[in-house]
């Protein structure tokens, strides 16, 4: 709308500079219009520049995030540095878990944070602070421009305690080393492995005589032992490389 009055002022200008013949009326109505049209040249730029008729919004969504490396011991977060000598990351992670990798934003307005928590999944919450028109007039009258945009933009990862964050140039290093392992180091693995299994098998049937005539039971204590101590394992592998 604000266009249209612009380009309505313009020639309103024309008209009573040009056309109208007698002076008085020449001039009230040449200086009203130009008056009008600087007041509405004023109010666009006020928009376009500093948001004039808007206001500040925010927006929160939260929604459960999945890894987007699948198939390891420990979920993981993946982030990659913006450039050379900043802190700013961009982190990879996945909407879904059968869903492409995606990321954060790399717009200057965003800030990212990562904490661990006690909660079984991991979610994201993403607090959106956008320019909004104030009422229907202001909307009416700037809609054109399309000016109800992103002022700033946090984004929260809460990840469960097993998760584990590492960056995709260490990523590629861990993928390396564990497709380089040699015969001897799978080997020296899976006895300390079995080594550290059987004493918490043995621990438990201690705690719990019981145990000892209950295959299933012990089963179920290898699974989460086994678990346990890859998990263990490649994070001590990643913490190393994070270092």
């Amino acid at each position: 709308m604000i266009l249209v009055l612009i380009a309505l002022f313009v020639v309103a200008f024309f008209v009573s500079f040009v056309l109208i013949t007698k002076k008085t009326l020449r001039v009230v109505a040449s200086i009203v219009s130009f008056v009008a049209l600087v007041a509405s040249l004023t109010l666009l730029i006020q928009n376009d520049k500093y948001h004039f008729g808007m206001k500040e919004v925010a927006h929160v969504t939260t929604h459960q995030i999945f890894t987007a490396v699948p198939k390891t011991p420990s979920d993981l977060l993946l982030y990659q540095q913006v450039g050379k000598g900043t802190e700013e990351n961009v982190y990879i992670y996945k909407r879904h878990a059968d869903s492409k990798a995606t990321h954060t934003q790399t717009d200057g307005k965003t800030v990212n944070c990562v904490f661990f928590t006690s909660d079984k999944h991991a979610t994201l919450e993403v607090t959106t602070i956008r320019y909004e028109y104030k009422d229907t007039l202001y909307k009416v009258l700037f809609g054109l421009g399309h000016n109800e945009t992103v002022f700033s933009r946090n984004n929260t990862f809460n990840l469960p305690k097993s998760w584990l964050k590492i960056s995709t140039t260490n990523a590629k290093k861990l993928a390396k080393m564990t497709k380089d392992m040699t015969p001897a180091q799978k080997q020296a693995q899976e006895m300390a492995a079995k080594e550290v299994i059987g004493a918490q098998v043995k621990a438990a049937i201690m705690a719990n005589p019981k145990l000892a005539t209950d295959p299933s039971a012990q089963a179920e204590i290898v699974k989460q032992a086994t678990a346990k101590f890859q998990q263990k394992a490649f994070a001590d592998i990643v913490n190393k490389l994070e270092k």
